[in-house]
């Protein structure tokens, strides 16, 4: 959570959803940092989380006070390249050491051909918006099989006359879904946009079984090699240059794009490091955003642990931490632990912290999140007590592929009790937009230095 002068306004990274590391590198342990390392939180604001859909993301972090106001091919890739996880990607690039040739290979090509397709007035835009995330991550996501239907709104986009769209889903898309969609234009540019998309589904059947494997994953299967094959009909057939539009950039939807011969327009998966909540600390710190208290990048219980003593020791009044997997879904893998008061005896604080966290076990949230903390890693921050029932504003932008960054729109987040998303009305409250555009584009163009591109968004919380 960062934190800036009242009316404050603490920016948060929810980069939806990246793919799942399968093999994280982290530090043997936690860095031992003196107490006036750590920053703590004040009565400004703090920021959440940063999401980027599929840019790339921050976690939390907190801001200093601020002016109101495709790859061709991809079958040259090493094992170990291919196999790479997110984590050491990313800290390749952030720790300034050398990219393999085959990485830099797969960008060049990837940026390549999303420069042809960015600068034809005629171009073919496949929308794929699979969830390609851990299963165990959504399996408490409300209407998760809806999901794929979100970008609907991207059809507004067939207004230009210069577009095509490939629409694909696991299932048929309700045409009530459409309807709400094109409701506020009129007959004729109704007619017009439905003439320019093309709807593509895995299956005939509306009531398909839903979540069992995400949209990626059924369009590499063999069975569904012949929907693949329409779509590289429909790009043929449209006569234009094609890009892949995901709402995750994982390894399967780099394969679709492979497959199809067309550049994948999101960041190159090993770059999506900077969607989780590590990388996002790790991205507020180093755009020189104060953040709330926290460590990043652990990869035990063991580490959890360590995280939350020295937590404890450097704010001996610290009464709740929050525990958060990387890869986070609507708020669904935040665990909080409450402490008791502090003791001076060592022995005692620990007896206390791995009580505290065999009571978060009972809950079969906090059992989850902690039994993938090893396979994902995570975070530990201090939890804001006084952050309940505080708006939560977002700022919503968009990275180009010279670097650029445009701000498309800011809106109120609705959570509910647990902090779980539930919606959003636009824009953010005036008393405090200026400053969430402002922090917006400045975590854009950070993200945009990492090799992040495409949509983002950074969620804020705004303190009294």
């Amino acid at each position: 959570p960062a934190q800036i002068e009242k009316p404050g306004v603490k920016p948060a990274v929810s980069l939806a959803p990246v793919s799942s590391p399968s093999a994280p590198q982290f530090p043997a342990a936690l860095p031992a940092l003196p107490a006036s390392a750590l920053p703590h939180a004040s009565e400004a604001a703090v920021a959440k989380s940063v999401s980027i859909a599929p840019a790339a993301a921050a976690s939390a972090a907190a801001l200093p006070a601020a002016t109101p106001s495709s790859p061709q091919s991809s079958s040259d890739i090493s094992e170990r390249a291919a196999q790479s996880v997110l984590f050491d990607g990313a800290r390749r690039a952030a720790d300034g050491l050398e990219i393999s040739d085959s990485l830099r290979v797969e960008v060049s090509a990837q940026a390549t051909g999303l420069k042809a397709w960015g600068q034809s007035p005629q171009r073919t835009l496949v929308v794929v918006q699979s969830m390609s995330l851990d299963p165990d991550l959504l399996k408490g996501v409300s209407g998760i099989d809806k999901y794929e239907t979100r970008a609907l709104v991207m059809l507004l986009k067939a207004r230009d006359p210069g577009l095509r769209m490939i629409f694909v889903t696991s299932k048929p898309v309700p045409q009530y879904a459409i309807d709400h969609v094109l409701r506020t234009v009129s007959a004729r540019d109704r007619e017009d946009i439905l003439s320019r998309v093309k709807f593509v589904s895995l299956s005939d059947d509306p009531n398909a079984e839903g979540l069992q494997a995400t949209l990626a994953e059924k369009m590499l299967r063999p069975e569904n090699q012949g929907a693949l094959q329409k779509i590289k009909d429909l790009i043929r057939q449209s006569g234009r240059p094609a890009a892949l539009h995901p709402f995750i950039s994982s390894r399967n939807e780099w394969e679709i794009a492979d497959r199809l011969a067309i550049p994948l327009y999101a960041p190159h998966p090993d770059f999506l490091y900077w969607g989780t909540k590590s990388g996002s600390r790790r991205i507020f710190r180093e755009v020189g955003l104060e953040q709330s208290s926290g460590y990043e990048d652990l990869k035990s219980e063991a580490e959890v642990e360590e995280a939350i003593e020295k937590l404890w020791a450097a704010n001996h009044s610290l009464k709740r931490v929050m525990i958060k997997i990387n890869d986070g879904v609507s708020g669904l893998s935040n665990k909080s632990v409450r402490l008791p008061v502090w003791s001076d005896d060592q022995a005692q604080r620990w007896a206390a912290i791995y009580q505290a966290l065999g009571l978060a076990k009972l809950d079969p949230i906090g059992a989850d999140i902690l039994a993938m903390i090893p396979k994902k890693g995570g975070v530990v921050e201090e939890f804001l007590e006084d952050a309940a029932g505080s708006p939560s504003p977002s700022g919503q932008g968009k990275i180009l592929t010279d670097a650029s960054v445009r701000i498309v729109s800011t809106h109120e987040q609705i959570l509910d009790e647990k902090g779980v998303y539930l919606g959003a009305n636009y824009p953010a409250d005036e008393p405090y937009r200026d400053r969430v555009v402002a922090m917006t584009r400045k975590i854009g163009e950070a993200l945009a230095g990492k090799g992040g591109f495409g949509r983002f968004s950074v969620d804020f919380l705004a303190l009294p």
